[in-house]
């Protein structure tokens, strides 16, 4: 710009003075002004839009300027998002700002890339009417799971199921699944995202089943593992309850004003006492650990929750504590061990766990539990 930089305390006082003047808990966004095409190749001079340079000194495309004085994350009280720059770009229209710049500029701590708006300000708090669409799609995939209950059996194949959904799925006005559906039989219910789902289902096996039927663009998301003969061991009985023990416990922490750094640290200590409990580690496993590598981790080695609505994993900032209608996982994922591993899981509002036993197979128990974070 030609002007010299204007003292930021101009703009510090004038957001002060703007928020004064807000209802309570209200959030107030500002955009910049577009370029605007006068021909195939130019455009008019930019001229920014009063009210953002006004409270924030921003004089470039592509920003937004959001207030919300009331909120009790003191990072979402001002925040500004401005245009990532690149060599292209420097090559063509010279250099723009960078966050330091637009600090600066504006006196504003918090200063993010705009391609960063959806991740930070996200669609995790969720209506009653988005919660009863969310719903709907969980219980057509139940309706799926329990159809698909009474077709397996030895000598099916894994497209076979997953024709079975798609046709419940279909029947009660679901237009698709929420995402690729995973139906893994046998040694391929070790690989995490195996849809290929062309072999045969053999007596002795186990079949993981990962699907969620999506309903008016709103997903669900549901991982069963059921054997073919329908028969489980001693050994799986014993760890099927104590991740049972885990989901119980699981289920108390999550409560609004949680955050999920903590949640899940909670998590992994109730994971570790179980996983004693049952001898899948001992007193030198924790010995050993380290705070980057608790021992837990051998067989619980990824995070816990993830946010579900009209995207499987839907956008959200997991620096914010959770709050009253939040929709959540608890995600799952597994690895080729050769010794047992033991997953808890919470998805599409419907509890499930996972074992993967020392032949490669996978077992997990279920239960219908309508979740939401209340």
């Amino acid at each position: 710009m030609k002007y010299s930089q204007i003292d930021n305390t101009l703009f510090i006082k004038n957001r002060k003075n703007f928020t004064k003047k807000l209802d309570a808990n209200s959030v107030a966004f500002f955009n910049s002004n577009d370029i605007y095409p006068v021909s195939a190749d130019s455009t008019l001079p930019f001229e920014q839009h009063r009210d953002i340079f006004y409270l924030s000194g921003i004089d470039q495309e592509e920003s937004i300027l959001v207030l919300f004085p009331d909120s009790i994350n003191e990072n979402f009280k001002e925040i500004l998002f401005i245009r990532e720059t690149n060599d292209h770009i420097v090559h063509w229209e010279g250099e723009k700002l960078t966050k330091s710049d637009a600090f600066e500029i504006s006196g504003i701590k918090n200063v993010h890339w705009l391609g960063e708006f959806d991740e930070i300000y996200q669609r995790s708090v969720k209506d009653e009417i988005e919660l009863s669409l969310i719903k709907k799609a969980c219980d057509i995939t139940k309706k799926g799971f329990e159809r698909v209950l009474g077709f397996v059996k030895p000598g099916v194949w894994e497209y076979e199921i997953e024709a079975e959904f798609s046709h419940e799925f279909l029947k009660n006005r679901s237009k698709k699944f929420a995402y690729t559906p995973i139906i893994a039989s046998g040694k391929n219910s070790n690989y995490l995202h195996y849809i290929k789902n062309n072999k045969q289902c053999l007596d002795g096996e186990i079949i993981l089943m990962d699907v969620g039927a999506e309903y008016a663009n709103y997903s669900s998301d549901m991982t069963r593992t059921i054997p073919v003969n329908g028969r489980f061991t001693e050994r799986q009985k014993t760890v099927y309850n104590a991740v049972l023990n885990v989901k119980n416990e699981v289920t108390k922490l999550l409560r609004p004003g949680i955050l999920w750094s903590d949640y899940h640290k909670e998590v992994g200590k109730i994971m570790t006492s179980e996983l004693l409990r049952i001898k899948l580690l001992d007193k030198s496993d924790i010995q050993s650990e380290t705070k980057q590598k608790p021992a837990y981790k051998k067989y619980f080695s990824h995070g816990t929750s993830h946010h579900l609505g009209l995207d499987t994993h839907d956008y959200c900032d997991l620096k914010i504590p959770f709050e009253k209608n939040n929709v959540l996982t608890v995600e799952d994922d597994h690895k080729d061990l050769t010794s047992q591993e033991l997953e808890v899981s919470v998805e599409a509002g419907v509890y499930y766990w996972r074992v993967k036993t020392t032949d490669g197979t996978n077992v997990s128990y279920s239960i219908v539990y309508s979740f939401r974070v209340e």
